[in-house]
């Protein structure tokens, strides 16, 4: 199939539309215009050749619909990535439905139908189609989508990022894998594996509330800035300290939890290795390019708002009540037309379809503005109906319906989600030197260590300093570099340290400028122009818990003891006493050894 994109700005002229339901006949001709006459559905003539079609990244996409009386509009059963914006039971006359799709980061096609029916429940099949990648240019500069797709919004792997006995696990692993590599390197991430691939938000949605008219949404609850070339900043890690003749292993791991940071920090002992002890030194360079932000207050707010609904959270009841009488009206419709086969229920397949389709729809009815992806809202809407409406009505807590729900919440998006970060470039650069390389060094002193941490400087401009080359060249090396012409970049900086010229500034300075270039729309001296979205990496992320995107107290307590509870063993006490400002325990310094039980 031709893979036709439409933005669906669709206009409300219906030129070569297709009219679904004629008259019907009656057996009694005073009927003929009063409410038994079938009403006529049109849509537009290209979405029922081509289908909807939308590519990975968060979408609104508007259909156009003209009716001359009553008409239904469902998704398939079991569509739980799409949802059309304000879903009513029935509707009548010419209407816009609107279709929200949340990030496609399955990594395959996914499609559905959306389904229109006439009032004799005759159904006009629309296709749709979302693709797992870009079938155009990815998104450019002023797309909050492009930050989508690199883990804004997305809940965090909380075992890969912040599990602290997970983190020591897998850099062992990767010491014993490669020989001479120490725990140290498992300090670090990759930017793509920090957070999972279900969006909590649709940034599409967001951002067309900031410019709507009617209960615009404040501009501070999404903000993208860019950061000027003269504010990149430096970090430098020291991944480890020689002391005399003892090597001591130190990991730092910067933590933002909302508002409040804080860093985490561990030791244990290194190896010797082939009875000569090795010194791990780790060079971290980061080019920011934006920093971007999701205010949990505002959306949740503006979310939870009544003027920004059209049902209130106690949709459900009135619901059903509307299936149930549209089920009635359908077979009453039925006695009406001769020879048309039913079942025992007196409905035809088609309108058994649409029932099943309305009652999968009712839990993502009241829809928060559609401000949260389809799967948030799903679990959000049973979470209040299984704690807030049970406790409204003098009952229990429905106990196990919200745990299965957590269940699900916490493997789609975890205990804490990303509400913020940094995105551009980053370099960090592993070296390995064995004390021998030391020149007789007990240490690796002051000296050398500010010899070392004047590689690959940045700060506002690209300088180098004519000191540690050596060093560098003697180690076993190991780069990793996100953001921008990241494999051209790294293998240019290993055929400088390992090629006739090691210590050619010019050259060194020409690969950063390069790779710092490649991230921005023009790079003339230093003169970068505009940031390029589409070549930014995470750099950090602020991390945030979920349950405070619940408006509801009673819902929040039940989300955050959940996750305390089934997160005890993993240090979530921990990152929860530095948001709050407190350490758990009476602990006088957090993570200060990564064996202690703080951590058990």
């Amino acid at each position: 199939m031709k893979k036709n994109l439409f933005n669906l700005a669709l206009t409300a002229a219906l030129v070569g539309g297709l009219s679904l339901g004629v008259t019907s006949c009656s057996d009694d001709d005073d009927n003929k215009n009063d409410e038994a006459q079938t009403s006529t559905v049109t849509v537009a003539g290209d979405l029922l050749s081509h289908g909807i079609e939308t590519d990975m990244q968060s979408a609104v996409v508007t259909v156009p619909v003209s009716s001359t009386g009553e008409w239904t509009a469902t998704l398939a059963k079991g569509t739980d990535w799409v949802h059309i914006q304000g879903w009513q039971v029935s509707y009548s006359g010419n209407k816009t439905l609107t279709l929200l799709f949340d990030e496609n980061r399955t990594g395959r096609d996914r499609n559905t139908t959306l389904n229109i029916a006439n009032n004799d429940g005759e159904l006009t099949r629309v296709k749709v189609f979302q693709y797992y990648n870009y079938q155009g240019e990815p998104p450019t500069n002023g797309s909050g989508a492009a930050f989508a797709a690199k883990g804004m919004g997305c809940g965090v792997d909380y075992d890969y990022a912040l599990n602290l006995k997970n983190i020591v696990a897998r850099a062992d692993a990767e010491a014993a894998k490669s020989g001479d590599k120490t725990a140290a390197s498992g300090s670090f991430y990759s930017p793509t594996q920090v957070h999972k691939p279900n969006n909590i938000f649709n940034i599409a949605r967001i951002e067309e509330l900031q410019k709507s008219r009617e209960n615009p949404l404040q501009a501070s609850a999404y903000v993208e800035a860019v950061i000027p070339v003269a504010e990149m900043n430096v970090q430098l890690y020291d991944s480890c300290l020689s002391q005399a003749k003892t090597l001591d292993v130190g990991m730092e791991m910067s933590l933002s939890l909302g508002p409040i940071s804080g860093r985490a920090r561990g030791e244990y002992s290194s190896k010797m290795h082939e009875d000569r002890a090795i010194v791990n030194y780790s060079i971290v360079r980061n080019a920011p390019m934006y920093n971007v932000y999701l205010s949990p207050a505002e959306l949740s707010a503006y979310a939870t708002d009544p003027r920004n609904n059209k049902v209130s959270m106690d949709y459900d009841d009135a619901a059903f009540e509307q299936i149930d009488q549209l089920i009635e009206a359908y077979k009453k419709r039925n006695a009406r037309r001769r020879g048309l086969t039913v079942n025992d229920r007196g409905l035809t397949d088609e309108q058994e379809e649409i029932i099943a389709n309305m009652e999968d729809q009712v839990p993502v009815m009241m829809d928060f503005a559609g401000i949260f992806s389809t799967n948030f809202t799903k679990s959000y809407n049973e979470l209040y109906n299984a704690i807030v409406r049970q406790k409204q009505a003098g009952k229990a807590i429905d106990a196990t319906t919200a745990n299965q729900v957590l269940n699900v919440l916490d493997n789609n998006y975890g205990p804490f989600f990303i509400a913020g970060g940094d995105f551009g470039g980053s370099l960090a650069v592993y070296c390995e030197i064995h004390r021998d390389s030391l020149h007789g060094r007990d240490a690796l002193s002051g000296e050398v260590s500010a010899e070392m941490s004047g590689m690959f400087e940045i700060s506002g401009k690209i300088e180098y300093s004519s000191v540690g080359m050596s060093y560098l060249r003697q180690s076993n090396t190991q780069m990793d570099i996100y953001g921008g012409s990241a494999n051209t970049t790294a293998n240019a900086f290993l055929s400088l340290i390992t090629g006739n010229e090691p210590s050619n500034l010019q050259k060194w300075q020409q690969v950063m400028e390069e790779w710092i270039g490649s991230m921005w729309t023009t790079s003339t001296g230093n003169s970068y122009g505009e940031p390029k979205i589409s070549e930014a990496a995470p750099i950090s992320f602020s991390v945030t818990p979920i349950w405070t995107l619940f408006a509801e107290a009673d819902i929040q307590e039940y989300v955050q003891n959940y996750f305390m509870t089934k997160y005890a063993d993993r240090g979530i006490r921990s990152y929860f006493g530095l948001m709050n400002g407190t350490l758990p325990d009476g602990q006088g310094e957090a993570f200060s050894n990564l064996n202690s039980d703080f951590w058990k």
